[in-house]
């Protein structure tokens, strides 16, 4: 689900940018932060079903997951290819 806010920007938008506004960051860390206060105060069961419900969408976007997946995996060799270039 994505956020209402005029300012969230979803990774695929904001993957290929060097610099991200400290303002846009700055907000998506509290809205993390409220998100993630509201999923402790859930109760098991509560949180069982909602992690239900992202399984039963998991297959509709696949699609999205591989790019996600291939841009987390690029961006972790060309990482390792600058590490291995200091030695």
């Amino acid at each position: 689900m994505l956020l209402q806010t005029p300012l969230h920007h979803n990774v695929f938008e904001i993957k290929g940018c060097q610099e991200i506004p400290e303002v846009l960051v700055d907000a998506e860390l509290a809205l993390a932060e409220e998100r993630l206060e509201k999923w402790e105060n859930k109760s098991y069961y509560q949180k069982v079903a909602s992690l239900a419900k992202v399984a039963d969408q998991l297959p509709n976007h696949t699609d999205q997951l591989s790019v996600l997946i291939k841009a987390e995996i690029d961006s972790l060799l060309a990482q390792s290819y600058r590490d291995i270039a200091l030695l």
